[in-house]
């Protein structure tokens, strides 16, 4: 599986997203509120959580909860989580400088239009959930993204093939901004979005804990930081992409495009929920 998001085809929108990151005045709906919690529908809950560590005290009962403590190696997460590698940059597991949760974190360098990422096995979905959520710890140790490029974050795919089903995610753009994409699945038209969040992490320390929760009802998508809601999208998904079969995740960098140097990135307590 690969999660290629071709940034050269999307040079003209990519340009207005990273020309504005960083600016003021993103078009977005600020909202107040933390993160989305209940129990999951039509997924098999909390096969895949950590039984100790962080997992246990904070999210215990999620679809997935992974703390990278309780895994060796990379191989033995990519066992664990029945998945595998992708792109030819490098991930390894180290304690980071103030870790969230040690002794691991997930640290994924790529650069050069490449990437370095784990997918998960997808899961069915039974039932149509209502809400996905996707949460993590992030430090930004290296960006050297260029003015067209983007570093996309962890990824959800609504479905099995990142190529043709949708995909939401949060990306690096130009001088380091945060920023929520998406892209239409193929039968949509497979164009690319994106909300500019005017969010900048500091280079080498842990930014705090991001979420990305996209409704399965109405398409919209919010961001959320350290719990507080700090963006909307100013779009929806498209209604053929609000019914997927099945779920996948990717954690590390899932697309690195046209960068003029490395990203290197730190993942730690990534949560995958439904309700």
């Amino acid at each position: 599986m690969t999660l290629r998001i071709t940034a050269r085809a999307l040079a003209t929108i990519l340009l207005a997203a990273v020309g504005d990151a960083g600016c003021s005045g993103g078009s977005f709906d600020v909202a107040q509120g933390g993160p989305d919690a209940g129990a999951e529908v039509g997924v098999e809950t909390g096969a895949d959580a950590s039984s100790t560590g962080w997992c246990n005290a904070h999210a215990a009962g999620a679809v997935l909860c992974e703390d990278f403590d309780s895994v060796g190696s990379i191989s033995e997460l990519v066992t664990r989580w029945a998945g595998e590698l992708g792109g030819n940059g490098t991930l390894s597991l180290s304690q980071p400088a103030g870790a969230v949760s040690p002794p691991h974190a997930l640290l994924a360098t790529a650069g050069n239009d490449d990437q370095a990422y784990v997918a998960h096995a997808p899961w069915p979905l039974g039932s149509k959930p209502s809400t996905i959520r996707l949460e993590y710890d992030l430090r930004v140790d290296r960006q050297a993204v260029g003015f067209l490029d983007a570093a996309v974050l962890c990824a959800i795919v609504l479905g099995t093939n990142p190529q043709s089903d949708a995909i939401v995610y949060l990306y690096i753009g130009n001088k380091g901004a945060l920023n929520l994409g998406w892209n239409d699945s193929q039968a949509a038209g497979r164009n690319f979005h994106f909300t500019v969040l005017n969010m900048t992490p500091t280079a080498g320390q842990w930014s705090g804990r991001w979420g990305v929760s996209a409704n399965l009802n109405d398409g919209s998508l919010t961001v959320t930081h350290d719990g507080v809601n700090v963006g909307r999208s100013n779009g929806t998904l498209k209604p053929q992409d609000l019914s997927p079969t099945a779920i996948t995740l990717a954690a590390g960098l899932s697309n690195d495009t046209g960068n003029t140097g490395a990203v290197s990135v730190a993942i730690d307590n990534l949560v995958f929920d439904t309700k």
